[in-house]
């Protein structure tokens, strides 16, 4: 008998004989069910996850009988699938189905706060399950729903005014935007607007409303999950809180009622435990329970990843084997599945991958990603791909990585992808996608457009490029993507075809003043003011409180010598933003450019009070010092700047400004010479 190391051997020097028995089993139908599975929740996600039109909501119609299922899921022939879990009341005394139905009766819309794993998806999906045997009609946002999350352009034929509507947005968090956590601004000078990605806070609203407009008021409700942590996932992240924006967006969040999620007693656990052991056929210690209920973190996630792993694994439900906080549940349950399933590491990398471009979490993307980041080259490489196949069925139905848990795809244990390696093949798998499914343009294009937004701001300008292109060539009218290009193109430098792409976003949306401010900076870039004046003002009537178009706007004027002007245009941005100290800034050096050297001063002083390290303004501030030969403050100021930003210091050698203080030792001692 052959033991392991000679069966490796063997299959190791004879690859194609064992590629063609393979082949033969698999014409015979040996071993193709778990294929046909897979092949079949492939075409039921993009179903699913690519609905056709614009409209972002999957309905769910009064007296469904799988409600749970659709909102929560999981694989129907497990006994622990979440929608089966038993629900649990959290306290013995309180109901907080009462206290969400109560809620309502304040507001129409109700958001569900708390921690990770505390059941906030449960307890919003059990509500609805009630208010859906009453007789309302689901809308659960759609996975992927992205950017075309907005008005629709008629009534939804798949309802009407008349229905009762309940709109379930689960995790809000995930479809937040605030902003690039590393984002860096000018240090002087004309600012560019951002890549725009119209954030959640101000699109939903407005859908929302559309539809308290066409339907009855107080049949149209909501109920939301947002977590709610203040510190980050990751180092580096911005917390779940900070993603809501809650002071930025007030006016959106005032219109909910604020529900927060109490942790679930002692009891409530050792009920569930009793009863899903029993559901399950699993082995438990009763005597047990309220050990394990003590040591749990207080979240119903992590005791129902315990049960999955004591029937996946044929374990006693008890407090020896029990894990008691969720991050190492969700790093118990990866190093089980690779153990079981090597193949899996790539699977994980794939979803990192694909959320890390802001790009859908569908069957075919997940299957093509994970093949391209296989190593190996030839009949290896098909044998992995043959390999694969059983382990993406297991990821997608049974982990269900398709829709990750927060903490589910973090407890991997490989480092960050090389996501710019992986773009061009990521680029071509959505070209092979819209081919295929020419009729599903908005979500598409929608992919395209967030897959180049995530490359801009990891500075892959050029992908970001070839990313908007398609979204346009998907959807002409696409004027996010249009701005964006010309973005990213300013990025680059290349500010002719920026313009363009400028011009193309106001052709098809006149009052978008980013794009009419952005024009402005390409075309002061390429020493064109009197246009860009012209794009400013353009910016400014349409949005009138729009200060860094203000701003910009004083910076043509400053470059054409029209200071006074550009001092009133300075004057705009800091009226409108007090804290604003770039304009603080830029209205010092038009001032001193006129000789007001004193009120120069007053202004760069206003800028360090808000923005104390402004390396910029310190120096500004001792070229004035400079030119009034105030040698003791010019140099203190000048060292300063250069403490703050090395780089004034090869400034300073040439800079006229210190030309009365030049011979000065301590002055020259400070630059260096």
């Amino acid at each position: 008998m052959l033991n392991l190391d000679e069966i490796g051997k063997l299959i190791t020097e004879k690859w194609d004989l064992l590629a063609a028995i393979i082949v033969l089993l698999g014409a015979s139908g040996i071993g193709g069910a778990g294929y046909v599975g897979w092949q079949n929740h492939r075409k039921a996600k993009r179903i699913r996850q690519l609905p056709s039109g614009d409209f972002p909501f999957e309905v769910i119609k009064p007296h469904s009988p799988d409600l749970l299922k659709q909102i929560m899921g999981g694989d129907e022939r497990n006994l622990l699938a979440d929608y089966k879990i038993p629900y649990q009341e959290r306290q013995p005394d309180r109901n907080v189905r009462q206290e969400l139905e109560a809620a309502f009766a304040e507001k129409n819309w109700v958001l569900i706060l708390g921690k990770s794993g505390l059941g906030k998806t449960r307890e919003a999906a059990h509500l609805a399950e009630l208010m859906n045997r009453e007789g309302w009609t689901v809308l659960k946002l759609a996975d992927q729903a992205g950017e075309w999350l907005d008005v629709p352009k008629e009534f939804p034929g798949e309802i009407s005014p008349d229905d009762k509507l309940l709109f379930f947005l689960d995790d809000l968090n995930r479809w937040m935007y605030a902003g690039n956590p590393h984002e860096m601004h000018p240090k002087a000078g004309e600012e560019l607007a951002r890549p725009l990605r119209e954030p959640v806070q101000e699109r939903l609203p407005r859908l929302l409303k559309y539809f308290e407009h066409q339907g009855k008021l107080p049949y149209v409700r909501v109920i939301a999950t947002a977590r709610d942590e203040r510190e980050p996932d990751k180092p580096g992240e911005r917390s779940s809180w900070e993603k809501l924006q809650w002071e930025k967006y007030q006016p959106f969040w005032q219109q909910f009622y604020r529900y927060q999620l109490v942790e679930p007693s002692a009891g409530a656990i050792v009920s569930l435990l009793t009863e899903c052991v029993a559901a399950a056929g699993l082995r438990g210690v009763s005597a047990e329970y309220g050990q394990i209920a003590r040591r749990n973190d207080g979240t119903f996630r992590n005791i129902t990843l315990n049960l999955d792993k004591a029937q996946n694994r044929g374990l006693a439900v008890n407090n020896q084997e029990f894990s008691p906080k969720l991050d190492e549940t969700w790093r118990q349950r990866y190093n089980a599945l690779v153990k079981r399933y090597p193949l899996a590491v790539y699977g994980y990398d794939a979803v990192e991958l694909l959320r890390t471009l802001n790009l859908g979490l569908t069957a075919p993307m997940l299957s093509a990603t994970t093949k391209r980041l296989l190593p190996g080259r030839g009949v290896r490489r098909w044998w992995q791909e043959w390999q694969l196949r059983p382990v993406l069925h297991y990821l997608v139905v049974v982990e269900q990585i398709l829709e990750p848990k927060d903490g589910q795809i973090g407890a991997k244990k490989t480092g960050a992808v090389d996501v710019g390696r992986y773009v061009p093949a990521i680029l071509q798998q959505l070209d092979r996608i819209a081919k295929k499914y020419p009729t599903h343009i908005y979500p598409v294009a929608s992919e395209y457009f967030d897959c180049g937004n995530a490359l801009y701001w990891m500075s892959r300008y050029d992908y970001a490029i070839q990313s908007y292109d398609k979204a346009v060539d998907i959807k002409p009218d696409y004027h996010e993507a249009w701005y964006n290009r010309g973005v990213a193109l300013s990025a680059l430098g290349r500010n002719e075809e920026a313009i363009q792409s400028y011009d193309k976003a106001v052709d098809i949306k006149p009052d978008k003043h980013e794009a009419w401010n952005n024009r402005g900076v390409a075309l002061s870039a390429l020493g064109r003011n009197e246009e860009a004046i012209q794009s400013y003002d353009k910016a400014v009537d349409i949005k009138p409180d729009y200060h860094e178009a203000w701003n910009n706007r004083g910076v043509a004027l400053s470059a054409l010598g029209r200071k006074e002007e550009a001092i009133q245009s300075y004057d705009k941005a800091v009226d409108i933003k007090p804290d604003y100290h770039e304009a603080w800034n830029n209205r010092g050096n038009a001032l001193s450019a006129l000789g007001r050297k004193e009120e120069a001063i007053q202004s760069f002083d206003q800028a360090l009070q808000i923005q104390p390290d402004f390396a910029s303004a310190y120096y500004n501030k001792a070229c004035c010092y400079g030119l009034q030969g105030t040698i003791d403050l010019a140099i203190a100021t000048l060292q300063q700047a250069i403490t703050l930003d090395s780089d004034f210091q090869e400034m300073a050698k040439t800079d006229p400004d210190f030309d009365r203080i030049r011979n000065d030792d301590r002055f020259r001692a400070l630059i260096g010479e």
